[in-house]
């Protein structure tokens, strides 16, 4: 019998795109609901490369790209990427700062992290630091998906989720922050002709927003939310779309 072809579906994204204890088994996440209709659709083996990272950054993940574009020569169906909270979301300290006192012994850190937690959300208001500048977002972004377009047909762009006015509250201006960056995302999106997963929107307009945001932290994603992403890049993909080493395309 001989062996199916094979095609790759990829994930680049923040911790938003990872399995959570309790809410979220792997096999909800949108990446592997994508893994399985596509399988069955195509009648392929679908392998993937699965790059989701707790705390990941833009440019964390424009160094996974760059890194597995080394390695990964076959060319591959779809890649998708999420990201953009951690770099927008309001922060008491910079970058540096937060080194610094990581680096501070442990009971004079214990302190400082008591400090800021207990006072986060006037320390916001009076200034927040961003963990990336908008115009490096954009660019760190722009030069992942550069990168992506050589080897993959087909790039997703999923944009940041709306902040639930819980979160708002202790972190005034993460709304704002999440709006600017949505349309870096966007534009990204559209100079590497990527089609945007606007989950934003879809969050806005759908009602109650714990049916789709984690109620304990406000931003993590419910599996009805992991549903409706897989759906939607389907959705956007067709069911006339082939990769390029499909049996009926040889």
């Amino acid at each position: 019998m001989p062996d199916r072809p094979r095609t790759r579906i990829a994930l680049y994204g923040d911790s938003l795109s990872l399995p959570r204890p309790g809410v979220v088994v792997n096999g909800q996440r949108y990446i592997m609901r994508l893994h399985d209709r596509l399988e069955e659709r195509l009648g392929m083996v679908v392998d993937v490369l699965d790059r989701g990272e707790g705390g990941g950054s833009i440019s964390m993940l424009k160094g996974r790209v760059i890194h597995d574009k080394g390695y990964y020569k076959e060319p591959g169906f779809l890649a998708v990427m999420q990201s953009g909270i951690v770099d927008c979301a309001p922060r008491p300290v910079d970058e540096s700062t937060r080194v610094r006192i990581s680096r501070l012994p442990s009971f004079i850190r214990k302190r400082v992290i008591k400090y800021l937690h207990n006072n986060r959300t006037r320390l916001l208001l009076r200034r927040f630091y961003v963990r990336t500048s908008p115009s490096l977002f954009l660019s760190e972004y722009q030069e992942a998906l550069k990168w992506l377009k050589v080897h993959y047909e087909h790039l997703f762009c999923i944009n940041i989720c709306p902040a639930p006015a819980s979160y708002e509250k202790v972190s005034p201006g993460v709304t704002r922050q999440i709006a600017a960056y949505n349309e870096l995302v966007r534009e990204a999106a559209a100079s590497a002709g990527a089609r945007l997963v606007d989950v934003h929107s879809m969050i806005q307009d759908g009602g109650d927003i714990y049916e789709y945001i984690v109620r304990e932290d406000d931003h993590h994603i419910m599996p009805r939310t992991h549903e409706w992403i897989a759906d939607d890049i389907l959705t956007q993909l067709g069911t006339e779309t082939l990769p390029s080493t499909h049996p009926s395309r040889a």
